[in-house]
């Protein structure tokens, strides 16, 4: 080996162990971006009611039972379909057969036989939900599971509240660019959750109804909550 070729070879060595990891790398360009949830909210006004109610019948005898609670259920739904109820509005939603009994003295002793026939009233005039419930009663009816109130169409809310998320998204991604001397550039991807409904009014009832002569049962339709939520991510300037 000779002179010149020594040098180089000690050259290397010394560079080796002066940076022992020393690479070269090519820096790729990143995005800078903050990603932010915004939340639009938009409440609505009921226009329809939904009422589940019953009609229970007992007796010894299984047959009269369940005939006595078709020939109510029967006047029940006429009435409804007197009082304006179209009768696609009125579904079944229920109906059940069972035999009570009773334990006494160290055993069980059979009882009477209970039927429920069990219906879901549409009401798509609010105002009218307390007099659907008292016709009910009257013709029949002795048991009040649910009123629940609640919108018919939400499309005008939604697109809304899809709106509100947005701008608020975008307000809160600009603050936080803004406080870290930055600003704010185009949106690189935005992801919305499924609109939420919440209905205001639920009343739920376990209880025998009694006919009424003049009192009107009270009834108030109050309104619905529309949410939506969107993440989005923005670019940093």
């Amino acid at each position: 080996m000779n002179i010149s070729n020594k040098l180089i070879l000690g050259a290397l060595i010394v560079a080796t162990s002066l940076f022992p990891s020393c690479t070269i790398r090519q820096v790729e360009n990143q995005i800078r971006s903050v990603t932010v949830t915004g939340t639009g909210t938009v409440e609505i006004e009921n226009d329809q009611a939904t009422i589940t109610l019953s009609v229970v019948t007992k007796n010894w005898d299984v047959v009269k039972a369940s005939q006595d609670n078709t020939n109510r259920m029967t006047a029940v739904q006429e009435a409804l379909v007197k009082a304006g109820i179209a009768s696609d509005y009125i579904t079944t939603s229920g109906y059940s057969i069972y035999q009570e009994s009773s334990y006494q003295n160290g055993r069980n002793v059979p009882g009477q036989y209970n039927v429920t026939n069990q219906i879901n009233v549409l009401v798509k005039d609010v105002t009218k939900a307390g007099s659907v419930i008292d016709t009910a009663i009257k013709a029949g009816a002795n048991q009040l599971q649910s009123l629940t109130y609640s919108v018919s169409s939400t499309d005008a809310a939604v697109k809304q509240a899809r709106l509100l998320a947005i701008k608020q998204a975008e307000s809160i991604a600009n603050t936080l660019a803004t406080s870290s001397a930055a600003t704010l550039g185009k949106v690189l991807t935005i992801v919305e959750s499924q609109p939420n409904q919440y209905g205001a009014v639920s009343r739920n009832v376990y209880a025998k109804a009694v006919a009424l002569e003049d009192a009107a049962t009270p009834a108030s339709g109050g309104k619905s909550s529309v949410s939506i939520s969107v993440t989005a991510t923005y670019e940093l300037q």
